[in-house]
C-alpha cells in the first residue's frame, strides 16, 4: 500500500515549489562546490543527521546527488567500523565498508566522471556530536579516530583540507562535560593532536546567545550545510578564512517562502473538497434492476465480452446457408433451403450431428482460451476497466463479499430458442456455451474480486489519510490560511466538477496518490503566485491583506537585525567577524534590496534558490569566551 499522509502530500507540494524555482525563475543555477569533498559522520548521534544534511546539501547542488560522498564512522570500542551513507527511493541507507573501501571512495571523488572544477584539493567535513558522550575523554578519542579515518583516504595531508564541525550538547545535565570539552578546545593552538586533526573547529551549540536550548540539531544542521558551501568555494579568500586553524562559530537566520505551510493549507483544502465526493451509500445491489447490465451481462445473461469473442472469432466458423446442406440428414428428401429449417428441426434432421459440431465449435475455442494466457488477460484487463466505470468504491468491495450471488447472476442466463432460423440460434448458442464454461465464467469473477481487494486497499489508504491530518499542528498565521484558501476556492470554482468526477473513478490506493499529487502540481500550476520568488510570494500576501509591511525591509530585518542568535554563548563580545555572508539566489530583487543596504564586505553566496535566504556571521571564539562558556 503507498505510504499516503498529509504530511507526504504537503513534502510534494514543496518539491514541486522547489523544482519551479530552480528550472523557472531565470533559470539561474547557482555556485557549485568547487573540490571533491567527503562529509564524515562521527559516532551514531552524528548519522542521525545525514539525513537532513545530505538532502539541504541537495538542495542546494542538485547535480552534485551522486557525487558528494557521506561516510559513518562508529566506535566499537575495541574496534572503528565504517559505513557508506546514501540515499535510495528517498530513504537514508547504511552500507557496511572496509578501510580500503573508503580510499576506493575518495579515489572516486576525483575521476573524470565528477564535475568538480578543481580536483587539487580533498575537502572533508568532520561531524560530531557531543549528546551521548559519558565523558570529555570520549572526545579524545574521537581525535584519535579522526586520525585512524585520516589514514584510511590514503591522501598525502597537503592534498586535504579538514574541519572539524563540534554539536555541543550542552543541556543542563550535561555542563559538567560540555564545559571539559570547551577547556579541551582551548588548547588548540597547543595540542599537537588538535592541531594535526583538523585545520579549522566549528563549535554550534544547542544552547544560543539568548540562553535557549535547541530541542534538535535541525538549525545547527543548516549552519553546518551553510558553512561547508560557503567554504567550498572558487573564491580562496572565503575558504582561507574558514580553514585558518580557528576555533569559530556563527549567528545564523532564515528567511524562506513558507511552503510547509502553504502546502498544509491546499492539501488540507484539497482533502476537504474531495470527502464531499466520496459518500457512501446503504447497499442494496441486488435489488438494482441494471445489476445485471452494469456486471457486464447482456439482456440474455451473456457476458459481453465473451459475446464479442465469439461473434468475431467463432461466428465465421459456421458454415454458410448452402454448405448446411452439406451435414448428412436422417433422409435425403430434397428440401428447398434447409437454412430457413428452426435449429430444433435441423438438429434433428442431421441426427444431432449439428449440436455435437456446435459443441466442438465452442469446446475448440474453450481449449484455445486456456491455453493462451494473452486473450485472458486482455479480457481481465477490459473487465477490470469496466467495473470502474461501472461502481462505486463500496460497491466494489460488497460486490467481492459477494461474490458466490454474483456467480449466481452470471449463472442465471435464458437458453437460447430452438425454434429460430438454424443459422441466427447458432449464434446465440456459441455465445451461451461460452458465457456458461466455469473456467471462462472465473476469469470475471476474479477479476472482480480483484477490484475488490482494490478498493478496499483504496478505502484504507483515504482512512488513513484523514487519520494523519491529526499528526499536522494548526497553522496560527490568520494571513497564510485566508490567503491561499481564496486562491484554492478559485480553483476548484473552476474545475471542482472535472476533479470530483475523476475522484470518484479512484478504485486502488496507488492512483489515488497519483491523482492527488497531480491534483496538486495542476493547482500550483494554476496561479503564478506559487511560483514567485519569496520576497514577491510576501509582498503580495501583505499587499492583498493591505498590511502595511514592506517586504524587503521586513526580510532584511529578520536576516540582519538585532534579534539574530548566535549558535553559541559565550560571556564576552566576539569582536568583529572572520565573515559575514548571504546564501541567496543573486539576482532577485532580495538579492538586490540587499546588496544596496548591507556592508560592501558582506560575501554573497548564490544559491540558485529563490525560495530562501541565510544570513551567516563567522565569529573566532577565543579562550576567554571557551572556558565555562556561562555568565556568572
Amino acid at each position: 500500500m503507498s505510504n499516503l499522509t498529509v504530511q507526504n502530500l504537503i513534502l510534494h507540494f514543496e518539491n514541486r515549489l522547489r523544482q519551479i524555482d530552480r528550472h523557472t525563475l531565470g533559470n539561474t543555477a547557482g555556485k557549485e562546490p568547487q573540490f571533491p569533498m567527503l562529509v564524515v559522520f562521527l559516532g551514531d548521534e552524528a548519522i542521525k543527521g545525514f539525513s537532513s544534511i545530505a538532502s539541504n546539501l541537495f538542495e542546494i547542488w542538485p547535480q552534485y546527488q551522486r557525487e558528494l560522498q557521506f561516510v559513518g564512522v562508529t566506535n566499537k570500542g575495541s574496534s572503528v567500523a565504517y559505513v557508506q551513507l546514501s540515499f535510495e527511493e528517498n530513504e537514508a541507507q547504511e552500507s557496511q565498508i572496509s578501510s580500503d573501501d573508503i580510499s576506493n571512495i575518495v579515489t572516486s571523488l576525483f575521476g573524470l566522471k565528477n564535475h568538480f572544477q578543481d580536483r587539487s584539493k580533498l575537502f572533508v567535513y568532520f561531524i560530531l556530536d557531543t549528546t551521548s558522550y559519558k565523558s570529555a575523554e570520549e572526545f579524545s578519542t574521537w581525535m584519535d579516530i579522526i586520525q585512524q579515518t585520516k589514514n584510511a583516504f590514503g591522501i598525502d595531508s597537503l592534498d586535504m583540507l579538514d574541519m572539524l564541525i563540534v554539536l555541543l550538547n550542552e543541556n543542563f545535565s550535561r555542563k559538567s562535560i560540555s564545559n571539559q570539552i570547551r577547556n579541551k578546545l582551548c588548547s588548540f593552538h597547543e595540542d599537537p593532536k588538535l592541531l594535526s586533526n583538523c585545520k579549522s573547529i566549528f563549535l554550534l551549540s544547542n544552547k544560543r546567545s539568548d540562553h535557549a536550548i535547541l530541542e534538535d540539531w535541525n538549525i545547527c544542521y543548516r549552519i553546518a550545510i551553510s558553512i561547508m558551501a560557503l567554504s567550498n568555494n572558487s573564491d580562496a579568500n572565503i575558504s582561507t578564512s574558514l580553514f585558518s586553524r580557528r576555533v569559530l562559530t556563527a549567528s545564523y537566520a532564515r528567511e524562506e517562502k513558507p511552503s510547509e505551510k502553504i502546502g498544509q493549507v491546499i492539501v488540507t483544502a484539497l482533502i476537504d473538497e474531495m470527502t464531499k465526493a466520496f459518500v457512501q451509500h446503504e447497499m442494496h445491489l441486488f435489488e438494482d434492476d441494471s445489476i445485471s447490465e452494469r456486471l457486464g451481462l447482456t439482456k440474455d445473461g451473456t457476458i459481453t465480452i465473451l459475446d464479442n469473442y465469439a461473434q468475431n472469432v467463432l461466428v465465421p466458423l459456421l458454415p454458410s446457408a448452402s454448405q448446411l446442406a452439406l451435414f448428412p440428414r436422417v433422409s435425403m428428401d430434397e428440401y428447398d433451403d434447409v437454412s430457413q429449417l428452426s435449429a430444433r428441426e435441423f438438429n434433428s434432421l442431421t441426427m444431432s450431428s449439428w449440436d455435437s459440431y456446435l459443441s466442438q465449435v465452442a469446446h475448440q475455442a474453450q481449449e484455445k482460451v486456456n491455453m493462451d494466457s494473452k486473450i485472458r488477460q486482455n479480457w481481465r484487463k477490459e473487465y477490470l476497466t469496466y467495473l470502474c466505470t461501472q461502481f462505486s468504491t463500496n460497491e466494489l468491495i460488497y460486490l467481492s463479499d459477494h461474490i458466490d450471488d454474483v456467480r449466481e447472476i452470471i449463472n442465471h442466463k435464458r437458453e437460447p430458442s430452438q425454434e429460430m432460423q438454424v443459422l441466427s440460434a447458432a449464434k446465440s448458442r456459441l455465445k451461451y456455451m461460452l458465457s456458461s464454461d466455469p473456467k471462462l465464467i472465473d476469469i470475471f469473477l476474479s477479476a472482480i474480486k480483484e477490484q475488490g481487494e482494490n478498493a478496499r486497499e483504496f478505502l484504507q489508504a483515504w482512512r488513513e489519510l484523514l487519520q494523519s491530518r491529526q499528526n499536522i499542528f494548526a497553522i496560527r498565521d490568520d494571513n497564510i490560511t485566508a490567503f491561499y484558501e481564496r486562491k484554492v476556492r478559485n480553483y476548484f470554482d473552476h474545475y471542482g466538477h472535472e476533479l470530483t468526477e475523476e475522484f470518484k473513478k479512484m478504485q486502488d490506493a496507488e492512483s489515488l496518490k497519483l491523482f492527488l499529487e497531480n491534483s496538486l502540481d495542476k493547482i500550483v500550476d494554476s496561479n503564478p503566485v506559487f511560483s514567485a520568488p519569496f520576497e514577491e510570494e510576501l509582498e503580495r500576501r501583505l499587499h492583498e491583506e493591505a498590511l502595511p509591511t514592506d517586504a524587503k525591509q521586513y526580510i532584511r530585518q529578520k536576516l540582519t537585525g538585532e534579534d539574530v542568535r548566535t549558535y553559541l554563548q559565550v560571556n564576552f563580545n566576539f569582536g568583529q567577524p572572520v565573515l559575514s555572508s548571504i546564501l541567496i539566489k543573486v539576482g532577485t530583487p532580495l538579492y538586490n534590496n540587499l546588496y544596496s543596504n548591507l556592508a560592501p564586505t558582506t560575501y554573497y553566496y548564490n544559491t540558485g534558490c529563490g525560495n530562501a535566504a541565510e544570513a551567516a556571521v563567522v565569529y573566532e571564539v577565543s579562550k576567554e569566551n571557551l572556558i565555562n562558556g556561562e555568565s556568572r
